[in-house]
């Protein structure tokens, strides 16, 4: 097992929250980073460590209010 770092950002860009975690392959690491993503609507983007390598980030669209008929 690998220890990896999550940096999840918000709505702002700004990191909302850092999880440490074990993980047997990149891909693994990758999975669970989406899933903690997901939990929260507030996350916008993540970032994911190995040690001093960044093994991946990614981000998701967010919806905001539908501005119709303004």
């Amino acid at each position: 097992m690998t220890m990896y770092r999550l940096t999840l950002r918000g709505p702002t860009g700004r990191i909302a929250n850092v999880h440490r975690f074990s993980a047997n392959t990149d891909e693994g690491a990758i999975a669970k980073a989406r899933e903690r993503m997901a939990d929260d609507l507030m996350l916008i983007r993540f970032e994911l460590w190995k040690g001093k390598r960044q093994v991946a980030e990614a981000g998701v669209h967010r919806p905001g209010p539908s501005r119709r008929g303004h």
